[in-house]
């Protein structure tokens, strides 16, 4: 295989292995919730009537010189 492709086999998508974070409550409108925050720090929040979803992208820099 070329060195190229050895390379990006190499990267890692999740770098710290932990659990995700639930946290309960009740918002300002006196509703219950759940959110829940993954390793790679997107957020789920479950409403009683919605799902919201935050995704956060890691950004990628690939250098392709010698």
């Amino acid at each position: 295989m070329s060195e190229f492709s050895d390379k990006i086999r190499t990267i890692g998508v999740i770098s710290r292995l932990s659990k995700p974070v639930v946290s309960t409550g009740i918002d300002e409108n006196g509703e219950r919730f759940k959110e829940t925050t993954d390793e790679l720090g997107n957020t789920v929040t479950e409403l009683s009537n919605q799902l919201d979803v935050t995704v956060r992208p890691r950004n990628v820099t690939i250098s392709l010189g010698r």
